[in-house]
């Protein structure tokens, strides 16, 4: 059994060409001893296009994002957020797998091993939203967080008090 669990995770299993995809992996250690020369690499597959990601460096010809962690204590964990995009290359109806290998060395046994997670996404013709903003037009106008949609909501009332009083005035002056 593996030292260290690796995990993908993505807000979607389909996506359509042309949408961003975003990706965290995830590695903790579940060993009582300390992990060394730890490598995280990510394979993109054809069908994605890479975006950017919050750590590592990305080699845009083998499309493998490489993350040195180094030593791992016991217990530590971390991650890496990738965003990609789905290109003209990928089928409707194929799925994409995009493949995280991490490898450390035991220092117990000095013996090199290794974890291995994947993630599955159906190319599609249909794009999720967020909250229905395409029926609107709007894409990725609308905001997708709870702090931008308490935002948004504080504008929209400042408008709305403007408007009053603005209404307000001008029957005054009428009168």
């Amino acid at each position: 059994a593996s030292l260290l669990e690796l995990r993908i995770e993505s807000a979607y299993d389909h996506m359509c060409i042309g949408g961003e995809i975003e990706y965290v992996v995830t590695y903790r250690n579940i060993s009582p001893i300390t992990l060394e020369d730890t490598v995280l690499r990510v394979a993109l597959p054809k069908e994605l296009t890479f975006v950017g990601s919050d750590r590592g460096k990305y080699d845009p010809i083998d499309q493998i994002l490489t993350l040195d962690i180094g030593r791992v204590q016991p217990g530590e964990e971390g991650s890496v957020t990738i965003r990609a995009r789905v290109n003209d290359v990928a089928i409707l109806g194929n799925l994409t797998v995009l493949t995280a290998t991490v490898v450390y060395t035991n220092p117990n046994a000095r013996a090199q091993e290794d974890a291995i997670a994947y993630s599955l996404i159906t190319v599609s013709d249909q794009c999720p939203t967020v909250l229905g903003a395409s029926v609107f037009g709007f894409g990725s106008f609308l905001p997708d967080t709870l702090l931008e949609w308490l935002l948004l909501i504080l504008v929209i009332l400042a408008l709305i008090l403007l408007g009053r009083n603005l209404y307000k005035k001008k029957e005054e002056q009428k009168a």
